[in-house]
Order: C-alpha cells, then structure tokens, then sequence
C-alpha cells in the first residue's frame, strides 16, 4: 500500500497548506491497492467452491456402491449438504464477479467484495458444524460395512459406540481448528487489505467516493 500511503501523506500536508490533492489521485491509488486483494479473493472463492463441487461426485458413488441403508442415507445427506453449500458459494461467486470491475473497483465495490467473502466463510462454518457429526457418522459406518459387509458390529460391540463417540470428541475441535487456520491463511491477509483501505479512506474522508 506503498502508493496509497503516499497520496495520504500529501493529502495531509495540502490540508495543511490549505491546498488541495486530486480527488482522482487518490481514488486512483485506492482503486490500484484494492484491485489485486480482490483478484485474489476471487480466485480463493472460485477454488473453494470447485472443491466443494468435488466431493459430490464422490459421495454419489458412495451412495450406489456401499450397500447398508443407514450408509447410503448418510452418503444421500452429505452429498444434499454439499451440492447446497457449492449452489450458494457459486451464487456469491457470481455476485461478486458480475458485480465489480476489476480494474477499477470502487468503495462500494470493497465493501461487497468484503460483506460477501464474510458470507461465504460464515454459510461454510454452519455447513460445517452441521455436517460434521454426519459426515463423520457416516465415514465410520461405510468403514465398517467396507470391512465386513453390514454394519452389524455397530449393533453387537458396545465399544463401537464409545469408539464413535470418542472419534466425534476429538476430530470435532481439531476440523474446527484446521477449518479456521486454512480460512484464515487463504482470505486473512486479504480481508485485513481491504480492511486497512476502507478504514484509510473514511478516516480521511473519501469513504464517499465512488467515480
């Protein structure tokens, strides 16, 4: 944010000598230090959201191959959650794509840009707390059935249960922390840009600006 910081400072010290800097000068440079963020934002959401369409497939084939029926219900609501959770990324993802000019992204357009990657990060963690005792129960149960064929074990060993249990326990907080870590490495940085630009641009009063 080199240049930006720079038109800041002189903005400062024309007020200062009672002149005046380039309204155009300093959109131009919040246009410049916004533009790659948002690019990469982008990028992320549309990487996310072909990763989210990856699993579908696999939980379908799962669903025809495993045979127990508690198994293909489980592989039936995982692969429903996926295709749901892929529809509303892809919805955001068009939203903003269709929404901004990359070459010349205005305050409102930061503000989108940053509303709706929030959004996406918020729809994915519900997703996530939703789908994870399910996603996991199931996991479990087409491992057993792999293993032996049914899922009788599950019925006539009661450690199963405690093994289950224990799985739910332990993976829950470690996939809640990866989620958050691997969110935060991918959109952090990039939100907290966006971030320092919008809160630049309205200490100094540009926050209105928009051509």
């Amino acid at each position: 944010m080199e240049n930006l910081d720079k038109s800041w400072e002189k903005l400062s010290q024309s007020l200062e000598a009672e002149g005046h800097i380039s309204r155009k000068e300093i959109l131009r440079d919040l246009r410049t230090e916004s533009s790659q963020p948002i690019k990469t934002l982008l990028k992320n959401v549309r990487l996310k959201m072909y990763f989210a369409f990856g699993f579908i497939p696999l939980f379908i084939v799962a669903f025809f191959v495993l045979k127990p029926l508690p198994v293909k219900l489980f592989m039936a609501a995982i692969a429903l959650a996926y295709i749901i959770v892929s529809y509303l990324i892809l919805k955001t993802y068009n939203s903003l794509k269709d929404g901004i000019n990359l070459d010349q992204p205005t305050l409102e357009a930061i503000r989108h840009t940053k509303a709706s990657v929030n959004k996406i990060l918020k729809d994915e963690y519900i997703f996530f707390v939703v789908t994870f005792p399910i996603s996991l129960t199931g996991g479990f149960l087409a491992g057993l059935s792999a293993e032996s064929g049914n899922i009788d074990l599950l019925f006539e060993k009661w450690y199963v249960w405690l093994v289950l249990a224990g799985a739910h326990i332990l993976f829950f907080p470690l996939e809640h922390y990866l989620c958050k870590w691997a969110n935060n490495k991918q959109f952090g940085q990039y939100l907290r840009q966006l971030d320092d630009i919008l809160e630049d641009a309205e200490k100094n009063g540009f926050d209105k600006i928009e051509n």
